[in-house]
């Protein structure tokens, strides 16, 4: 059993590890997520038994697992598991589980519920964080082939827009992306994706006034489903880059608090804008607010303009070879 219970992004990061775990057991795999990931390990790995919990599972903001939660988990019967979690919530999960072995990694605290335990690491990337986890019972090896996903880039004109992030403080303002759009627009087919409630109405009809539809996401496989249609995702540092990058597509990302040396997907079809401000992390993950919205102006992400972003959108643009309109 793999318990992995993460968002969006970090979600697809582990799943090079998973595939170590599935190569090198060959036998009956089950990955417990949150239901909303169940879509993207579906598709990142075929034939693999996938439970989806609920965040209603979970009590205090999902930290500790309901009775219900390890019920599920106990009546799976696991062999082994790999927690690739590492905070409370999967600490409460794994808690009076009777698996002959459980491998992970977690904050010290937890350390005595692992018979192979590993620290977190706090240098780059995030996928080598959970190679870390399983690294301590299964050989891993070398080599940034393990790392990457296979391209699928079309060359089509056709150019989606995710303007939002789980953290406020990671977004470039919506201004700022309505404005790239419609500079871009002439020579290429835009679209926004959004999820429901995140844009209000009015907004939704201007943006729509200048020809660029908006399309309203309600689930993780909706998403997946419009990347799938796209030759280039432009966001910011969020979950549906990996996403794209899972599904071999071409993004653009937005960098502001955080470090894309520990989150930027890997590979060619992947460029970035990073802010370049007295605070921003030259070799840390985040700034020294941890990306918290208690920073007083953002200014990370206000310093970049729409003039940097474009330039260096359509250069990626002529480097992917998109096609105009």
């Amino acid at each position: 059993m793999v318990i992995s219970l993460h968002k969006l992004g970090d979600s697809v990061c582990t799943i090079p590890a998973i595939r170590e775990i599935v190569n090198f057991f060959n036998k009956s795999i089950t990955i417990v997520c949150y239901e909303e990931n169940v879509p993207i390990y579906e598709y990142a790995l075929k034939g693999i038994n996938i439970v989806g919990l609920k965040h209603k599972d979970f009590y205090f903001e999902d930290r500790i697992a309901s009775r219900h939660a390890r019920k599920i988990v106990k009546c799976l019967k696991p062999e082994t598991i790999f927690d690739i979690t590492g905070v409370m919530t999967s600490a409460t999960l794994i808690f009076n589980q009777r698996a002959k072995r459980i491998i992970g990694f977690n904050r010290e605290q937890f350390k005595y519920l692992y018979d192979f335990y590993s620290t977190m690491r706090t240098e780059p990337h995030l996928i080598d964080i959970y190679l870390d986890a399983v690294s301590t019972f299964l050989p891993i090896k070398e080599g940034s082939s393990l790392r990457n996903f296979p391209a699928d880039i079309v060359k089509d004109h056709s150019i989606t827009i995710h303007p939002f992030a789980g953290v406020k403080s990671k977004e470039w303002s919506l201004g700022n992306f309505i404005s790239l759009a419609q500079r871009l627009n002439s020579d290429y087919t835009l679209k926004f994706i959004v999820h429901p409630g995140s844009l209000e109405k009015d907004i939704i009809e201007e943006i729509r006034r200048h020809g660029i539809p908006v399309i309203i996401t309600t689930s993780t496989k909706e998403l997946m489903k419009e990347l799938k249609n796209c030759a280039l995702l432009i966001s910011n540092d969020a979950g549906p880059i990996h996403v794209a990058n899972l599904l071999g597509k071409a993004a653009f990302s937005i960098f502001g608090p955080s470090n894309p040396k520990y989150s930027l997907p890997i590979g060619e079809k992947n460029a970035f804008i990073k802010s370049d401000i007295p605070c921003s992390p030259v070799n840390e993950k985040y700034c020294f607010t941890y990306v918290d919205q208690s920073c007083p102006s953002n200014e990370c992400m206000k310093s970049i303009s729409v003039d940097e972003v474009e330039k260096l959108v359509r250069r990626f643009i002529l480097e992917l070879k998109i096609e105009r309109k």
